[in-house]
Order: structure tokens, then C-alpha cells, then sequence
């Protein structure tokens, strides 16, 4: 009679211990089907705003780790305008890691040394050896009309393990450079860049705004797809616009979105910006 109640309460511990792991079970399933559904569902509908809104996940930092890019480089002088892109680029970049550098929050990454060139998975490769918790691509953009103004940004696409925050830190960006005066191009200056194949063996750039349903298998610029962490490329103003060059290619210039560039990363992480 004993053995057999003993049997018993083992039995019904045995069954309750089931219960307890299959609620865990569907507890995790629902979890994980409920990320894939937010993820499916904005890519349905183009609505990415509640992916892109998501705060910052505290990674090792402070100090936090940020990769900055100033693009072009060496033989490649970017596009020629009112000013060279290059210098454009390398004196942001330099004005921007200043700033990091004097934060202690903030551990800055040159992917490339000024006057030097660097290959799209060089620079790649320094953010992620450095354990980057950020990349910014610094670029300028050119337009041969000479009509086209302001400032626009590409973050990693919906492919990328990090597009949701790379998208969050494109749209801080985008917001910063606005407040300081610059107009934002498209829809809000947050835009997605893609290489199509154009059927002859090449490709072909297309650029969509931020709402656009796109293919995820497409690719984007080399940099952010390369890059481990939250990416974005900026091109911060048209050095064919005489208004725009003035404004944020000028020496002054490059320091103010250098110093709005910061405070972008500094809202990003969740810090208070130094003085000055």
C-alpha cells in the first residue's frame, strides 16, 4: 500500500514538473512569435516606426565604443564640389572623434588614418575588431545640377541582425541635423540605398525612402553590410549646393555636424553631452 502511494506522489510530481516546462515552452514560443510577427508586420505594412523606436540595449559600455568612418580616402577624393569631399569627410571625422575622446563615455574607433585609403572591408574590420557598439560613415553628397540641398542617411537594411537599431540612430540623426538647419531629403532623411542587378552584369543604385516595402535579400552599401553593430552612412549635405556647402562643408560647418553628429550618438546611448 506504501509503495504504491509512494508511486503515486512520484507520478504527480512527475506531471506537475511537465506542466512547468511545457508553460515554459509556450511562454518562449509566444515570445519569439510575437518578435517575428512585429518584424513580418512592419515589412507588410512599411510601418517601421515602433521597430525603429526601440531604446538602446546597454552592451559593455560606458564607455561605449563608436566607430567613425570618414569616407573616401587616399587616391579617391570623393566628389568635387565647392569643396573636396575627402576633406570634408577626414575634418568631421576629426572634429567628431575630438569630441568622443573628451567624453568619458566614449570610446572613439578611426577606421582610417586622414590622407590614407582603406578598402570597404578594412574599415569594417577595424570597427569590429575594436568591438564597435556604433559606425558612422561620414560622406558628402554632389549633385551636378547644382539644385539639389540637404542631408540624408542610410541605415543597415531589415537583412541585418541590427537594422532595428541602426535604423533608430538614422532617424536621431536625421532629427539632430535638422534642428541644426539643415532640410532633410525624401521623406524625412532617413532613405534606403540598394544594387540591382541590371541585367548586363553590373548594378544599378536605387534609392527608396524609409516607408518603402523592400526586398530583404538586397543588397545595400558594402560598409554597413559588413559592419557587426548598428550602421549608418550620412551624407550630411551637397557640395554643389553653394547653401549647403557654406552651412556644413566649411571648416565652421564640419564642426557643427560633427558636434550635432555627437549629440545624435550621445541621445543614442542615453548620456549628456559635454560642454563647449
Amino acid at each position: 500500500m506504501r509503495a504504491k502511494r509512494r508511486r503515486r506522489r512520484r507520478l504527480v510530481r512527475m506531471a506537475a514538473l511537465a506542466v512547468c516546462v511545457l508553460a515554459v515552452v509556450a511562454a518562449c514560443g509566444w515570445v519569439v512569435k510575437s518578435g517575428i510577427s512585429m518584424v513580418v508586420d512592419a515589412i507588410e505594412t512599411g510601418n517601421f516606426s515602433t521597430i525603429g523606436n526601440a531604446p538602446f540595449k546597454q552592451g559593455n559600455g560606458p564607455p561605449y565604443v563608436v566607430a567613425v568612418d570618414a569616407g573616401h580616402g587616399g587616391q579617391d577624393l570623393g566628389a568635387e564640389g565647392i569643396y573636396t569631399e575627402v576633406n570634408v569627410t577626414e575634418a568631421t571625422a576629426n572634429a567628431l572623434i575630438s569630441l568622443l575622446e573628451q567624453d568619458a563615455n566614449y570610446t572613439a574607433v578611426r577606421c582610417r588614418k586622414s590622407g590614407e585609403g582603406m578598402s570597404v572591408a578594412g574599415r569594417a574590420e577595424a570597427a569590429n575588431k575594436a568591438g564597435a557598439e556604433l559606425f558612422l560613415s561620414i560622406h558628402a553628397n554632389y549633385d551636378e545640377t547644382g539644385t539639389a540641398s540637404g542631408f540624408e542617411c542610410f541605415p543597415q537594411t531589415a537583412a541585418s541582425e541590427t537594422h532595428e537599431q541602426s535604423l533608430r540612430f538614422a532617424r536621431l540623426l536625421a532629427a539632430h541635423m535638422q534642428a541644426a538647419g539643415a532640410s532633410l531629403r525624401g521623406e524625412a532623411g532617413v532613405r534606403y540605398a540598394f544594387y540591382e542587378d541590371d541585367g548586363s552584369g553590373g548594378y544599378t543604385k536605387v534609392i527608396q525612402e524609409e516607408s518603402y516595402e523592400f526586398d530583404t535579400n538586397a543588397q545595400t552599401f558594402g560598409v554597413l553590410e559588413k559592419t557587426q553593430c548598428p550602421a549608418v552612412l550620412a551624407e550630411q549635405c551637397f557640395l554643389s549646393s553653394e547653401a549647403d556647402a557654406a552651412a556644413f562643408a566649411s571648416d565652421e560647418g564640419c564642426k557643427t555636424v560633427a558636434r550635432t553628429y555627437y549629440e545624435a550618438i550621445c541621445e543614442y546611448f542615453g548620456t549628456t553631452p559635454i560642454t563647449g
